[in-house]
This record gives C-alpha cells, structure tokens and sequence, in this order.
C-alpha cells in the first residue's frame, strides 16, 4: 500500500512543547491585542479590581486587559435555564441569553467573534470597560480567555474486533459497519477529495457537511500549503479515515459518514488551534445534529498540562455538557505528555470520554520525545523497552480521570495529500473509540452516553499502565456490542449475545414484548431441566441464531402471539425443541434445525395460526411437529421431518395445512388423528413405515403428494368423507381404508402430477390397465384398488403414465467408446473456475469478439458452469421441467455444438445439478440434489455410471473440487466429504450447515470452504478444522500464489485472509454481494458485486492487490464469477442475460445479449480460445470468430 512513514517511533514529536506554546501563545497574543493609550490609562484601575473579578475572570483575561488593553475571551452564561427536549428550544433559549448579555455591551466594549448556535455564550475581544459590564452581570458565569490548542499527536482495527462486528446484523437487519450513523470530526480539517472517504463532499457523500470554524467558510478541506506544519495539517485527515476510512485502509466504522470541522490554521503564519474555534466546531456538531444524524463528536486536539478533578479548566464544559444532554458521546484525546497523574485539556473534563493509547502490536523498542525547547531540542522522553499488543504506550497521559484505551501505536492511516501515512499518538487511539461507538449506535440508536462508557468499560480487554499501575479497558468492539449471556438473565431490551458456550441452568427469559434476542450463534447449555429462552405473554419477540442443548425444552413461548423464532438449533433437551401453547397464535417458526430431543421437536398446544417453514426436525424420540388439543388454522410449508417416530402428527386439531414438505425415514410421516377439515398438499413422503395415516377423522383433503417407498402409502382406518386424488403411489402396499372416503374427483381439466392434461385420481406404480382415449386417465370400469385394502370403492380415475423415452432418447449403452489415451491432469478447463485454487485464470487466450460460433438447446434451463476436456467435449447440466418435478441431465456436447451423450441424473420436486468437475482419470464427477436426496455421481468419458454416492439431505450439495492426487471435496448433508476415486469416503469433516459455493484447495492441501454459519473454514488435509474465520454469507474462495485467500461475502466486503486466518484487508465496492473472486497474473483481484436475483444495478470490479479499488464497471445486476484469459481479458455473465469482456483497463471489449432473464453460469475458456456459457434460456452458447 502506498504511503509514508513521517512519524518514526523513536523520534517523532507528539505534541507541542509547554515553552513552544508559551511562546507562540505570547507572540499570537501580542499582535492580536496591541495596547492603545487608553488602555494603558485603564491598567491600575484593573490592578485594583483584579480581586473583585477573580472569581469570573481568568486570571491572563486580566493580566491581558492590564498589558495590552484588550483581550481575546470566550464568555460563558449562565445554562441553568437551558431545555434540552428539543434543538429548537435550546436554540432559542441560548439567543435570548446571548442578547439579554450582549445588548448591556456597546462596540467599544466587545467586538464579537462568534455567538454560538447551541452553547449559552459567545466570544471575541474585550476591553476594559466591557469586561467590568460582563464581569458584573448576573447572566456571565465565567469569561475564559482565549488559548491557542494542538493536535495530539492496521493491526489496530481487527484488534479491537471491529471486523468481527461487520458480520453482525443490525435489527433492520443491515451489516453493523457504522450505517446511517454520523461521527462529527474535530480538527485540523478533512481531505474529503481522498478516495476512501469517498472524493466528495456534500449530500450523497461519505464527508457529507462540514464547517471552517478557522476561517468561517462551510468548506472543511485541511490546509495544503503547510510548510514545516505538514503533520498538524494532516492529522484531521488521519483521524478520519481512521473513523471510517472505506477503500485502500478499512476504518473502524467503514460505512459511517464524516461531518467535517475545522478548527486549526495560520495565525499571521503561526500555525495553532484556538479555543475559540474549537468551541465553535463544538457548537456546529451539536447544533446540526439532526441534519446530519451525527451520533458521535470525537477531538484529537488539547492543551498539555496533567489536569485531574481539581485543576481541570472548565471553558469547555458547557458544550460537552450540552452533547452529553443530547446523548452525543465526545471522546476527546487524553494528551502524550508521559503524564501518569493527570490528563491534558479539555479530555480532563467530567462528561468527555478521555482516551489514552496502547501498541497495537509489538513494535520493538521505541523511544518517544515528550516535551522540545523553543528550537526543537528533546527535554524530555519516554522509552519502551519492549512493546506488544495492548501495552499502554509511556508517552499516554493517565491517571484516575482516564476513561479508555484504544490503540495509538503505530495506526495506517489515510493522508492528507491523498497518500497514507504511519502516526501515533492519543490522537490515533479516540478515533478508535469513536468509531466503535457509531457501530454500536447502529446497533442501539437510543444508547445514552453513560450506557455507552458503561458497557465499553466494563466489556474491554484489561490492560495496565505500568507508568502507575492503573488498569483500563482497551475498548473491544464486538464485546460493546454483544451481551455476555448470564444464568437467568431477563432481556428487556434488543440484544446480540457475545458467541461461545455457556453453562446456564436457568437458561434466559424474555422480559418485555417488542423486543429482538439474537444469540449471534451462542450455545446454551442447560442440565436437563428448566428452558433454554422462555417467552411467557410477550408480544413481538424475535428469538434467532440460539444453540440450546439439554434444557426440558429449549424455547418455550406461552400466551403470546406475533412472535419470530427462527434460525436456532434445539438439540438433546429432555421435552421438546420448542413448545408454542397456551392461545400462542399467530407465531413464526422458520429454519430451525430441532433435534435429538426426548420427547418432541416442535409442539403445539392450544395453539393456532402459525407458520412453521423451512424447519428441520429429526431424531426426536416422539414426533417431529405435534399439533394437539385445537391447534387449528396452522401452516406447515417446506419443513423436513426425518427420523422420529412420527413426522407431522395433528391430533383433535383442525383446517392445517401441510403442504410441500419433507418426511422420511419416521416410523410415520403423517398421523391424522381424531381431526378433520386439515389438508396435505405436494408433500414427498418417503422410506416411512406409514406414509399418510388417517385415524378417526373426516373432510380432509391428502393432494399432490409423492408417496414413494413406503411399507404402507396411505393408511385410512374408521375415517370417512375424506378426498385423496392427484398423489403417487409407490409403495409395497398403496393403500389401506376400511371407510367411505374419495380416492379421485371427477374428470377436471387442469394439469396433474403426472404432467397429463386432466386431474382425476391418483397415479399407482401397479396400475397396469389402458388408456384408449389418450386422455391420461385409466379406462377401468370399476374402481381400481391397488395393493392393500379400500374397502369401499377405489379410484375410478387412475393417472396414467405417457410411454416414450426420456431426455435425449440416446441409447448409451451402444455407444463407441474413444479409448485414445489423456492427460487429464492437463484438463482444459476441469472444474468451477478453472482450477482447485479457483483462480479463474485460464492458459488460453479467449475469445476476442462477440461472434456467436454455435448454440446448442440442451433443455428449459441451465445455470451449470461448463467443465471443458483436452479433447473439447464441454459438460454442462440442464434441467427439464416436467410438471412439478425437475429433470436433470449431465450432457456431453462435441466442439462442434452436437449432443454426444446425455446422462440422465434424476427426476424430482425443485431437483438441482451443480457445476461438473473433471478428474485426472477423465471420470466427470457433479453432484444432484433436492431438499432430500443429494447424489454424488461419478461418469465414465462414454457416459455410463461408475458409481454413486446418495442419501437424504436437507440441504443441497455443493459443486465438487478435485486436486492433484484426485481426491474429490464435496459439500454433502452439513459435512465437507473427502472421496476417493473409487467412491468410498476418505474423511468427512463436520460443519453442521451446507457449504456456500465450491471448496478451494490451497498449495499445502488446506481446504477452504464457505460454510452457512456464516464463516469461513480452513480444514487440515486429514479432514480436522485448523481455524475459521467469520465472513457471513461467503462465496467460493480463490487463493492466490502466496497463499493469501480471497472470498466475497453476502455484505458486500472482499476479504483477504493469511494462510494463518488473520484479517489482512477487507474491501467494499458496491452492491449487497461480492462474487467468488478470480485472480490474475498480476494479482488483479477481479469480483461481481450485486444483488441476490436481479434486484438492482451492480457492478463488475477489479481490486489491486492490497485490497484498493482499482475500477468498476456498471453492469445491470450481476451473478456469475469471472474469467479471466492469457492476455488478460476477462469474461462474465450478469443476471439480465448478457455476457460480457472487459480488458484489463476495465473498458468494454465486447459484448453479446442473449435475450434471457438470468444468465447465471460462469465463462469456461476452450484450448482454441472459445468462451463458453450456459444461459436461462436452455442454451449452451459457444463465442468465438475462428
């Protein structure tokens, strides 16, 4: 990364020196206030009324008067009137101050400066005569005279766990980066024109206002003509983009906008920071709050000197009293003096939040000058002798009146020349606070300031000044804002829970309705008794991402409605999963996974009108959802029940309705008892020992449903009126009913199961009889009764099958077989991306125009990326839909764009085919799957089947990656799989949740995989977990020739992590997403950053290496992950249809439309340079022009 080290360690000056100040103070001072002769005719009468005056009056206002005649001053009035429930009233209160003082004043007497907006005062120049009418009236608190302040002078930003805090979500579930908040930037001016702070200033900007309090302008630019000041002119700049630097350096809150203010500059050449300016840049934050939705005011600047509780100058207390009543924190920087006593002016007053430094790493020793004479000879130093990590510097001021440390040495930061720069100092540490403070108002907006320094003391890491043997806390940001859970804690308001594992027997309460418990992961671990988060009559609770093991239940809501419990794991509690009773209507219960409890998943009791979606429950000893004792009007959708004794069962319970759900392996899938007027629509119903049971019941309506390889299908006993038609019956025994029921409708126009044109009964897999109509409904004269026993009636009107051949109709057991002997590890283009690494990067140079060569129709639809031979064959999947089912081929396409085979892979509801891989034997593998049955499929060259891996997931399978000893690495079922060639499972490594995209193996044989919990893992090639590091929702790594790993997220950041998982940059270019990176021989980090399925505009980006935005390219939406070819150029597909190339530079190359609503598939690149991409629209499309 570009910058300089201005500011060595052992040499670097930190602040002004006391004489420098004295003596630029006195030389200020003196052309400011020249005596004339009337003043001088006034100096006895101002040593007589020195003693009258001295308890307003500061003592060098008087001591100016008597020797100059004039003096500069800030007046304080009296605020004990002020009414802070509104901006406006406090406005209006602080000007009828104002004018009720400044009216008793005439011209001669006070020759204003400035009258502040939210501060019951003003300041400019005072004589003689106006100071006796100030000193004297009632209205003046106190007259300051005027000083003359300084500044105070990437490890740091993960170490205060700031980057962890970017993967939480707020409660309007955004990104926790500083969103919508405002840190309000007092200093030496900002350098808004840099491009991580945006290049703009202004609404729609990230410096989005600001005022010159120096020069009375609205435009807060730093000085850039500094001369010797160069340090004083850019420390503003530096602070910020510590604050919220957002491109080449990553700030503490990234996505938190600047309100600008300069309070620094030249003083007839001498370079200072007035008080006077500074209190009005105070005055401006505070008074255009809610303009810019300013959330936090930070101060690098100060006045040395070791000031505590007795001695500490009162001229600022008013405004920071003022923000404090505003519930505007003020951090403010504690000085770099060495004092261990005291604290510099004004971070010594009561409600600043004073910040002190510590090392941010170890730096070796370093030596620090603390105090210069008038020509800039070291009087005083400090050395460390050793440093490291969270050691408070010697040069941090200190002392009983310090509130926190943050890091100050040695801090990267953004310059003010548009370069970046090494600093250290207080001044580096309080932008640290203030920026984790603008997080954690996005987090909570109506945090007080005393709750703020409250949890940011109480939940900081511990660390000692050994100057004095104090202990403060080095603010921990994610601490801040998570809660450490603690046994039988009530939440009674929003709460993200720190994660880890806690042992507490009490388990949590919810204390008050309204309210959001994110557990962020946490495990609660309970002893078999008790409930894990209890919910009794609250209303409007949000329960999510909770891990609760052995309690007697896990969460249990009683008596309250309109509740959201979602994203939790309920596993091995003594009762239930999770308990809904007691008139708990109207709840939501969506992607929880439940299982291996005692008794039951989910239960409803007297519940009604809720809606279960998308949850797993298995393993439970009882059943997976309990519907019991008039849980009536309940939806069940999507939810997978495996391997409990029943799935769904409803007892006593009516108008349910189950629909398009999962249920295998239970003893029961389905167990109707004693209720009637429920429905089971589109459900898959397999491997039961009773797929639907009906007991008792009548009026309810079982359609749509596949009933497959059950001991019994549907048994119905002592049960009438109900209607069964339109379902698939696969079963050793079909059907079982010993009452009166409907087993079809009469002839209906409508599309069946089946993909016939009529609906009528049901489709039986023993149904043997004709259908001469050719109206795909049996011709049987009595009613067919299939295995099994109806003992009334049977369905009149059995669905028929179609005879004909599947797919392509190609026989591939005769087909010839090309036995010419390949490299295989020399694969075109083998897999996802090229190469296990997934760099993107082909040998080949692609295609240099938009010439279309051929297109092939493969089927409805692809969202395949292709795998590419030596000998050109391209393997693509397609997907064929058939009715509700999806039928899913892998096909084999010559150069030339004709079909050499197909494979047929499988046929079912929402049945998907990922990306193939090719192995160095040439074996094609590509994992199928849908929400329960995932298949890993290995096929010869001729395409014939050499094995099969299958069984039944909840979650869908990811794309296979292959490295060089043909290992093949799989997501499958909440696992990452390690194959060997053969089929059998070398290792499985558990992860609990689906893999995101396709793993990457790096040189030294580590696998990384995005996961679903949000992280990314690094596994050990023996199948162990070496570390994982949280990115949310993440892409497909790439990984680069150093072993650096690249990996896009959901949140729209690029991460780049060591090979030891450490932090070393994150980057943002826009969108809500980032694609799997590709990478290119330079290092060109090339992604697609977007929205999920075409919800707006994206962008095509490339990044330098360390992370700088390097360009972007507007695209309409995007989806694919790139390709990049020998020359360069690179090829992508966005989300509207068109595939596009870019050169190097990021102008159009060409580009080709294919007239389709997505295009999802990445570009492969052939041998001979032809791009190939499938499209929506069914088409594999070959681009070439020879």
């Amino acid at each position: 990364m570009a910058g300089r080290f201005l500011l060595k360690s052992n040499f670097g000056v930190l602040i002004l020196t006391s004489l420098a100040i004295l003596l630029a103070t006195a030389i200020i001072s003196s052309i400011l206030a020249q005596p004339n002769a009337d003043d001088i005719q006034v100096q006895e009468d101002v040593q007589i009324d020195m003693q009258i005056y001295s308890s307003k009056v500061e003592q060098e206002v008087l001591d100016q008067i008597r020797d100059n005649g004039s003096a500069m001053v800030i007046v304080e009035l009296d605020g004990g009137n002020l009414d802070f429930s509104s901006l406006e009233r406090l406005r209006e209160i602080v000007e009828e101050n104002q004018d009720a003082v400044l009216s008793t004043l005439s011209a001669e007497d006070f020759d204003i400066e400035v009258r502040y907006k939210v501060i019951s005062g003003f300041s400019g120049k005072v004589t003689y005569s106006g100071l006796k009418k100030l000193a004297e009236n009632i209205l003046v608190k106190k007259i300051y005279g005027g000083k003359f302040f300084y500044p105070l002078l990437e490890e740091s930003v993960p170490l205060i766990n700031a980057t962890r805090v970017w993967t939480l979500k707020d409660f309007q579930n955004r990104i926790i980066t500083g969103k919508g908040q405002t840190i309000c930037v007092i200093d030496s001016g900002v350098n808004y024109t840099h491009p991580d702070l945006g290049g703009c200033f202004g609404q729609g900007c990230k410096v989005i206002g600001g005022w010159d309090a120096h020069g009375n302008d609205p435009d807060p630019i730093n000085d850039v003509n500094c001369g010797d000041h160069e340090t004083d002119c850019g420390h503003g700049t530096h602070v910020a983009g510590i604050v919220a630097a957002n491109g080449g350096i990553k700030g503490v809150a990234p996505d938190a906008n600047i309100a600008a203010v300069k309070a620094c500059g030249f003083i007839f050449g001498l370079w200072t920071c007035p008080n006077w300016d500074m209190l009005e840049g105070v005055d401006w934050c505070i008074n255009n709050k809610d303009n810019y939705n300013i959330s936090v005011l930070t101060m690098s600047l100060g006045h040395p000197g070791e000031y505590n509780s007795t001695n500490c100058p009162t001229w600022m207390d008013q405004a920071i009293n003022n923000a404090y009543n505003l519930s505007l924190p003020f951090t403010i920087a504690a000085g770099n003096g060495g004092r261990k006593s005291g604290i510099a002016d004004p971070a010594c007053s009561p409600k600043a939040i004073s910040v002190g430094a510590t090392y941010d790493e170890a730096r070796g020793p370093s030596t620090y000058c603390l105090e210069r004479d008038v020509f800039g000879d070291c009087m005083r130093s400090c050395t460390d002798n050793t440093t490291r990590a969270d050691k408070v510097t010697c040069y941090s001021n200190s002392g009983t009146e310090l509130d926190l440390m943050a890091p100050g040495s040695l801090i990267h930061s953004i310059w003010f020349d548009g370069d970046y720069n090494w600093m250290h100092g207080t001044s580096q540490a309080t932008p640290h606070v203030a920026g984790t403070i603008a997080l954690m108002k996005q987090y909570k907006q109506n945090l007080t300031v005393d709750q703020i320094v409250f949890r940011l003391k109480s939940t900081g890491v511990p660390v000692v000044d050994e100057g004095n043997g104090l202990i403060f806390s080095r603010v921990d940001a994610l601490a801040a804002i998570c809660t450490v859970p603690t046994n039988g804690m009530a939440i009674t308001e929003n709460t993200i829970l720190c994660a880890g594992t806690y042992n507490l027997l009490d388990g949590i309460s919810i204390g008050v309705p309204n309210i959001i418990l994110d557990c962020n992961g946490a495990t609660i671990i309970g002893n078999g008794a008790n409930y894990g988060v209890y919910n009794n009559q609250h209303n409007n609770v949000h329960i999510k991402s909770c891990n609760i093991k052995n309690y007697g239940t896990g969460i249990a809501v009683y008596s309250s409605s309109e509740n959201f419990i979602d994203s939790n794991v309920l596993d091995n509690n003594t009762y239930y999963g999770a308990d809904v009773a007691f008139s708990a209507n109207y709840n939501t219960l969506r992607d929880n996974i439940i299982s291996n409890n005692d008794i039951h998943g989910i239960k409803l009791y007297q519940a009604s009108h809720n809606i279960l979606q998308n949850n797993l429950v298995e393993n439970n000893n009882g059943y997976g959802f309990d519907v019991a004792s008039s849980s009536n009007e309940n939806s069940f959708t999507n939810n997978t029940a495996n391997s409990n004794l029943v799935g769904i069962k409803i007892y006593d319970s009516t108008i349910n309705n189950a629909q398009n759900n999962t249920l295998f392996d239970n003893t029961f899938g389905i167990l109707n008892e004693n209720s009637n007027y429920n429905s089971f629509r589109g459900n898959i119903v397999t491997k039961n020992q009773y797929g639907i049971d009906l007991g008792a019941s009548a009026n309810n309506i079982i359609t749509r449903n596949r009933l497959v390889n059950n001991s019994y299908g549907m048994w119905m006993w002592s049960s009438n009126l109900n209607t069964v038609y339109n379902n698939i019956f696969n079963n050793t025994i079909n059907a079982h009913d010993d009452g009166a029921n409907s087993w079809n409708i009469s002839k209906t126009l409508g599309k069946n199961i089946i993909g016939g044109k009529y609906l009528g009964g049901n489709s039986w897999h023993d149904y043997a009889g004709k259908d001469s109509t050719r109206d795909g409904l049996g011709d049987t004269m009595l009613p067919y009764n299939s295995t099994g026993n109806i003992a009334n009636g049977g369905d009149f009107l059995p669905l028929v099958v179609k005879t004909g051949l599947l797919g392509f109709g190609v026989n591939v057991s005769n087909m010839s077989v090309n036995m010419t002997i390949i490299k295989f590890k020399d694969n075109t283009w083998p897999m996802f991306k090229h190469d296990a690494q997934h760099t993107g990067r082909s040998p080949y140079i692609g295609a240099q125009s938009s010439v279309l060569k051929w297109r092939y129709k493969m089927d409805t639809w692809t969202s395949s990326s292709p795998a590419i031979d030596p000998d050109g064959t391209i393997y693509t999947a397609s997907s064929n839909t058939s009715g509700d089912n999806d039928v899913v081929y892998l096909n084999a396409i010559n150069p030339n764009g004709t079909i050499k085979w197909g494979y047929f892979l499988g046929e079912s509801f929402a049945y998907q085919a990922t990306d193939p891989a090719i192995g160095n034997d040439g074996t094609i593998y590509i994992t199928a799957s849908n929400n329960f049955d995932t298949s890993v499929f290995a096929i010869n060259r001729n395409g014939t089947v050499k094995w099969n891996f299958s069984g039944y997931s909840n979650a869908r399978a990811s794309s296979a990656t292959i490295d060089y000893n043909d290992t093949i690495y799989v997501g499958y079922r909440g696992s990452l799989k390690a194959f060997r060639n053969d089929g059998n499972v070398k290792w499985s490594y558990l992860t609990n949740n689906y893999l995101v995209g396709s793993p990457a193996i790096g040189n030294d044989g580590t696998i990384y995989a995005s996961v679903q919990d949000q992280n990314l893992h690094a596994v050990n090639p023996n199948g162990t977990l070496r570390w994982k590091y949280p990115i949310g929702y993440g892409s497909s790594p790439a990984i680069g020739s150093d072993g650096v790993i690249y990996v896009g997220s959901e949140n729209g950041y690029l991460y780049s992590l060591n090979s030891n998982g450490s932090l070393k940059w994150s980057s943002l270019c826009d969108g809500e997403r980032m694609s799997s990176p590709s990478i290119s021989l330079d290092g060109t980090l090339y992604a697609l950053s977007g929205h999920a399925f075409g919800g707006g505009d994206g962008s095509f980006c490339s990044f330098y290496p360390n992370g700088t935005l390097k360009w972007r390219y507007p695209v309409s939406d995007s989806t694919s992950s790139p390709s990049i070819g020998r020359d360069g150029l690179v090829y992508f597909t966005s989300f509207y249809g068109g595939v596009y190339s870019l050169n190097p530079d990021g102008s159009l190359k060409w580009y080709y439309n294919t007239n389709e609503d997505y295009t999802y598939s990445s570009p492969a690149i052939g041998n001979d340079g032809t791009i190939y991409v499938g499209s929506g629209d069914g088409y594999l499309y070959a681009f070439n022009d020879h």
